[in-house]
């Protein structure tokens, strides 16, 4: 398989305060990617300097991020935008925050499908409703019409999910996805993610802290600990055989039935 994204040697900072170092990753077509840590570890920073979003305080001191044989560091604003959404798309952890309050739901998901893909408004619809109804969500009609203050956090956290998968990016990055869903739905997304690599080859790189989640849905796993990679490999062999202390000490806090390990 063909590597899609190569993060070499990546080191940013906020307010040349260090947050990552001497990053290493890659991901090939096909591949989900599970990234494991506790808050603070970098994490999200790497989702957002893989996309091109840092912050204004934010700086990428060295290292190459190469976006389907492409350098970022060599891509115009334009470039990048027509990357965004439609080859890669970013499914942030708290949805309320990136979407518009004063738009219904319909608006802003056709908005970010006629921007990248020349449709019809009814086709940009029609697709809208067939991905809202793959998250497991109710009544379709009545979510397009809604503001999003009018929906649950779990419900925006799957509205937000659809809007990424529906024009079938290359690469989705995934910043703790299930973290506002309960397990029932939780299955359902994971399910979905899994199914896109499976059947359009669609890569993911998943955020989470939960290491048990990522042994369940990834290829490979990388473990962060304060802006640093401390063990990388196959799910079995890092949850069965770590290495590193931290990665112990986050599959011991797995929570297993009855509360005991």
């Amino acid at each position: 398989m063909s590597k899609i994204l190569e993060v070499s040697d990546l080191t940013v900072s906020y307010g040349g305060k260090g947050i990552l170092s001497n990053i290493n990753i890659d991901l090939e077509q096909g591949e989900i990617l599970g990234i494991v840590g506790e808050s603070g570890s970098g994490k999200t920073t790497l989702l957002k300097a893989i996309l091109g979003i840092l912050p204004d305080s934010g700086t990428i001191e060295c290292g190459n991020i190469t976006l389907f044989k492409k350098s970022i560091k060599k891509l115009n604003k334009e470039e990048l935008r027509n990357l965004r959404g439609k080859d890669i798309a970013i499914i942030f952890q708290n949805p309320g925050t990136y979407l518009n309050p004063i738009k219904i739901i319909s608006t802003q998901f056709v908005e970010t499908i006629m921007n990248h893909k020349y449709i019809s408004k009814s086709e940009a619809n029609e697709l809208i409703r067939s991905t809202i109804l793959k998250m497991n969500l109710p009544n379709p009609d009545r979510i397009m019409k809604s503001y999003p203050f009018e929906l649950s956090g779990g419900m925006l956290q799957r509205v937000y999910i659809a809007m990424a998968m529906a024009l079938h990016p290359k690469i989705i990055l995934a910043d703790e996805p299930t973290s506002a869903l309960d397990v029932s739905i939780s299955r359902v997304i994971v399910e979905e993610m899994m199914k896109l690599r499976d059947t359009e080859g669609t890569s993911f790189i998943v955020v989470t802290h939960d290491i048990g989640i990522a042994a369940h849905i990834a290829d490979r796993i990388i473990v962060m600990k304060n802006g640093k990679i401390v063990e990388m490999g196959k799910p079995n062999d890092v949850v069965t055989d770590p290495k590193d202390d931290y990665t112990k000490l986050l599959i011991g806090a797995i929570p297993l039935l009855g509360g005991l390990h």
